[in-house]
Order: C-alpha cells, then structure tokens, then sequence
C-alpha cells in the first residue's frame, strides 16, 4: 500500500514545477555559459545586500564568475526603498515595506544583446512590535531584506528565463 501511495505522490507532483533547493530550473543554455556581475549604486549604505543578491542568482541560475559564450548578465541594484505602511498612535511606525529594485541586462562586450528589460522588483513587510528594542527592530528589518533578495532572484530568474 505505502509503495502505491508514493508512485501517485511522484505521479502527482512530476509536473507542479517545484524544484529542491539548489536545484537548476530550466534556463535557456546561454545563461549557463554567461558570467554574472552585480553593481550596487546602494553599495555605501549596505554592500552585504548585492554579495547576498550575487550568491543567490549564482546559486539560482547556475553561473561563473567567467563567461564561456562572452555574454554577461548584469545586474544593477538601484537604491532600497523603505517606506511606512501603518503608523501607531503614539506616532512611531509599526508596520514597514523594503522594496528593492534592480535594472537587467545582458551584454556581449560592450554591446546590449536583447530586448531592452523593465526594472525589476522585490519587495517584504515586517511589522515591528511594541516595546521592540532598536535591536529587535534591526534584526526584523534584516529578515525582510533578505526576503525581499530572495523576491528579486526569483523575478530576475523568470525574466531570464524568458529571454531566448
């Protein structure tokens, strides 16, 4: 009986799209063969935010720091946004919205191959507690960065993967 129930959990799930982690979706072949390069105009407030956005697209997307067809993706992270969603009546913010953006594109030298791509977004809420300590805070705001990188990998990702 066990061994039926695990076929029908392989039969049902075979074609959901969900992939283990680490594991590679199915990108065009270019972007295996391309190198990754991130610029950070943000880079003076926080460079730990682009290393954590180029170890993630190069987990992601399965690239070198050396190109082997001479096309490069770049990404250039615009600066963060932060903004109030929801302010408490003693006048302090509760509830906050990181939103990071990014500009695509991929270039063989010096030239742009492809079509010209629409920034892309990543965006997280954390709320903040009362009585939270600015350290608490931090730690909060940290969290939703990291999950807004996570958003832009993944919409990085899906433009990529729409690029013949």
């Amino acid at each position: 009986m066990a061994r039926w129930l695990i076929i029908l959990a392989l039969l049902l799930t075979g074609g959901c799209g969900y992939h283990f982690p680490g594991e590679q979706a199915a990108y065009p072949s270019w972007v295996h063969n391309a190198s990754l390069r991130v610029e950070n105009q943000d880079s003076w407030e926080n460079p730990s935010m682009a290393r954590h956005l180029e170890y993630r697209l190069r987990k992601k997307l399965g690239v070198d720091s050396v190109s082997r067809n001479g096309r490069e993706i770049v990404v250039t992270l615009l600066p963060r946004k932060d903004s109030v969603l929801t302010v408490k009546n003693t006048g302090l913010a509760s509830r906050r919205q990181i939103i990071l953006y990014a500009n695509l594109s991929v270039k063989e030298g010096e030239q742009r191959v492809g079509p010209v791509l629409a920034p892309v977004e990543g965006r997280a809420l954390f709320s903040e507690s009362p009585g939270s300590s600015p350290m608490q805070s931090r730690i909060g705001s940290e969290d939703a960065e990291s999950e807004a990188v996570d958003r832009l990998t993944e919409g990085i990702a899906s433009v990529l993967a729409a690029i013949p």
